[in-house]
């Protein structure tokens, strides 16, 4: 019998339904709409100024300047009320209420919200704007506040700021209290205090702080040679004229944007012309030293927050002190305004509380790095976070500090640089200085350079004229000013004989070597994988190529590494291989395309850079080719030349700018 009754319950509405779909919107002699059936006869009065066809039974309507929904019936199902129904979101609607109304149209004013299909209210018709949905959220504003709703419609982040941003890929968000959207730049926030709130919707930092930003990047200057370059009084001189210059391009062109440009640009070239006067090992070591672990904080406008990139340790800087965008590192710390920034972890706990220490940088291991700057010098110390105690009753005068590491950390003045524990004790002899730790190893240059380990020991005292970093458990080394290279172990003992006469770092399980007869590649082990009779190699990109590329004769060859065959011609330059076998070379005229490793010719060597050619190449993969046209990339190149879009209409454009 309950099988019976719901068929019959499924046939009764699968008539209605098709009734309804008979229905037809007819307008009458005084331009009212009704409906009428397939004969001509009026089902449902003439009452409307607009209709719409019916579907699923029911038809949108309006009266006067209402919209609603009625069944086939002409029974309202959903009260005519509304300025403006949306198109339905599944079984949801955006609906507004009140405003000015042309023809049917909502063109201004109003307020919105959210209805079911039974036309209940699921959000109130009370915001000015109800934005698009991303990412499972909406902005929303009333009057001149904003705040976010879920898909579910409930309030994800309370209608109360004056400007909100959009969540970053890190789950944040920042909020503003007091300020406001900079009428002439839309992502631009002018005044206020700013907070954040975490992808659960929970104010993890209230929106008290006049900067927030992000622990962002490494500063070169955490790499002790070029800390050593930019701390020096020749380099600071030339620097600040530098900035100076700059201070007047901005003052002279009214431009901030070309003032930046001349600044990073000339720093830039001072920088390389003070690396080209270093001597040999030491610019060796510094290509391989990398830098300390240490990320510089950066306040940051609003218009980027979204776009930022944090460390895995997710801390936020904030500060009431200036309310413009500044940035501090740890070696130029000391010649900067303090800024008495505070940090909060991703939760909402304060590490360190805004307004008590001049600078302050990310945290590690429970100890924030601290700084602050007294009679013109700077002074450091640590804060420790469990105990809320300095860890040095007295500052300690220095240049810089590191981030703790497997605790150990570096105290930097000048040219003495020593080692301490998180105690505080110095634990290691001084140093000229020491270079950031690999596998709990330290390379120090006291005149020659040597080994200590993590407890401050020395491995080998100062005496070789250079030892690269750790890497795959071998040091490369030169015991002697223009001597032989061989490998060490972590224990500072020979783990390959010193014989090379040029070598470096093991990569990718091998080191490239070289002997009287030239370059080749050797294993751990010390034996050949490419034979030694190379004028250069290029360093592998991942471990077990198929390829390597040997220069002879001043041209680049593709070397089948397992056969000990030359697969190409010779090419002035080239990458390595990728993981599809394609490798992009460079002709005599330094342009660049691609081959593949039967050295055909897949892109015309028509293309200016690397970006360049990866770009072309990943277009042809999207369009299935296996190849391209001299015609092809051409107009590849076309697409990217911005100095088409520079002429006027009056000018004539050069030949090789136009299409065919």
């Amino acid at each position: 019998m309950k099988k019976l009754c719901l068929m019959f319950i499924s046939i009764f509405m699968i008539g209605i339904n098709s009734y309804a779909q008979d229905l037809i919107p007819n307008q009458n002699e005084k331009g009212k709409w009704g409906y009428v059936d397939g004969d001509g006869n009026v089902v449902i009065k003439h009452d409307y100024k607009e209709v719409s066809a019916f579907i699923d039974g029911r038809a949108k309507v309006r009266k006067g300047d209402k919209w609603g929904y009625i069944n086939s019936s002409g029974k309202e199902v959903i009260k005519i009320q509304y300025s403006e129904m949306r198109t339905w979101e599944g079984n949801y609607c955006k609906v507004a209420v009140g405003g000015k109304i042309e023809d049917g149209l909502l063109t201004s004013g109003g307020k919105w919200g959210y209805i079911n299909r039974n036309g209940d209210i699921v959000l109130k018709c009370e915001y000015d704007e109800i934005g698009a949905y991303k990412d499972g959220l909406a902005h929303i504003k009333k009057g001149d506040k904003f705040g976010y709703i879920d898909t579910n419609y409930q309030i994800f982040i309370p209608c109360q700021y004056s400007a909100i941003g959009t969540f970053n890929e890190q789950g944040f968000c920042w909020v503003n209290e007091g300020g406001k959207f900079d009428k002439t730049n839309s992502k631009k926030v002018i005044g206020g205090k700013f907070g954040v709130y975490n992808r659960k919707g929970e104010l993890i930092i209230p929106a008290k702080y006049k900067m927030i930003g992000t622990f962002t990047h490494t500063p070169i200057e955490a790499n002790p040679f070029l800390a050593n370059i930019i701390d020096s009084k020749e380099y600071t001189d030339k620097a600040k004229k530098i900035l100076k210059n700059a201070w007047n391009v901005r003052e002279n062109n009214n431009n901030l944007s070309k003032s930046h440009t001349y600044a990073k640009d000339s720093l830039k070239v001072l920088l390389e012309r003070f690396i080209s006067q270093m001597p040999e090992e030491d610019y060796n070591l510094m290509k391989e030293c990398g830098n300390y672990d240490l990320l510089a904080y950066k306040f940051i406008t609003p218009e980027k927050f979204s776009t930022i990139e944090m460390p895995i340790n997710k801390f936020f800087a904030v500060s009431n002190n200036y309310n413009e965008v500044m940035a501090f590192d740890w070696r130029t710390a000391r010649t900067n305004r303090s800024d008495k920034i505070g940090i909060i972890s991703e939760f909402g706990e304060i590490i360190l509380e805004p307004g008590k220490y001049a600078i302050a940088y990310l945290p590690t291991e429970n100890l924030v790095p601290v700084a602050q700057e007294k009679s013109k010098k700077l002074q450091v110390n640590y804060f420790n976070i469990k105990t809320k105690q300095l860890m040095f009753k007295k500052w300690i005068d220095a240049s810089g500090i590191s981030p703790f590491k497997n605790g150990v950390a570096v105290i930097i003045n000048d040219d003495i640089q020593y080692l301490i524990n998180t105690d505080g004790e110095k634990i290691s002899a001084e140093y000229n200085f020491i270079l950031p730790p690999k596998e709990n190893t330290y390379i120090v240059k006291r005149g020659a350079y040597g080994l200590v380990n993590n407890n401050g020991t020395e491995i080998i005292s100062p005496s070789y004229n250079l030892i690269l970093p750790i890497s795959e458990n071998l040091m490369c080394a030169q015991e002697k000013s223009n001597g032989t290279f061989g490998y060490l172990n972590c224990m500072g003992q020979y783990a390959i004989a010193s014989k090379y006469i040029d070598a470096k770092s093991f990569n990718n399980g091998v080191a490239l070597v070289k002997t009287q007869k030239g370059w080749g590649e050797i294993n751990n082990k010390d034996l050949n994988i490419i034979k030694c009779e190379w004028e250069d190699i290029k360093p592998r990109s991942i471990t077990n190529p198929t390829y390597s590329w040997v220069k002879k004769d001043n041209l680049w060859y593709a070397l089948n590494i397992s056969k000990n065959k030359i697969i190409t011609k010779g090419y002035k330059d080239a990458y390595n291989f990728n993981s599809e076998n394609i490798a992009y070379i460079c002709n005599e005229n330094n342009l660049i395309g691609a081959i593949n490793e039967s050295d055909k010719l897949i892109i015309p060597c028509q293309l200016s850079n690397i970006e360049m050619a990866d770009k072309c190449y990943q277009l042809m993969k999207e369009n299935n080719q296996s190849s391209m046209q001299e015609v092809e990339v051409y107009r590849f190149n076309l697409m990217f030349d911005d100095r088409r879009n520079e002429f006027r209409l009056t000018e004539k454009i050069t030949d090789n700018l136009w299409d065919f």
